[in-house]
């Protein structure tokens, strides 16, 4: 599972952790982990990154369509294992 969604535009956004993911979101191993990799942290501080971006630089209506397309990757991404 990538860390990241990818966009057609060239952008890309940290993929959320998902309570039916296999394994535990990085929010997860932030609270409780004993020590993080420096892969764990690079991906921390992407989360914290897009989370300032998306919620203080972007306008509301390109907040929207980022949250859409990101939904709609999920959903693409259940709908894929659905028929594994």
């Amino acid at each position: 599972m990538s860390t990241h969604i990818r966009f057609d535009d060239g952008s890309s956004w940290p993929r959320p952790a998902l309570e039916s993911d296999e394994e535990y979101g990085i929010g997860h191993r932030l609270r409780y982990a004993r020590e993080l990799t420096s892969s764990e942290r690079m991906e921390a501080a992407s989360v914290i990154a897009a989370y300032g971006y998306l919620i203080v630089e972007m306008t509301q209506e390109r907040r929207n369509k980022v949250c859409a397309q990101i939904k709609s990757s999920l959903v693409a991404e259940v709908d894929d294992s659905d028929t594994r």
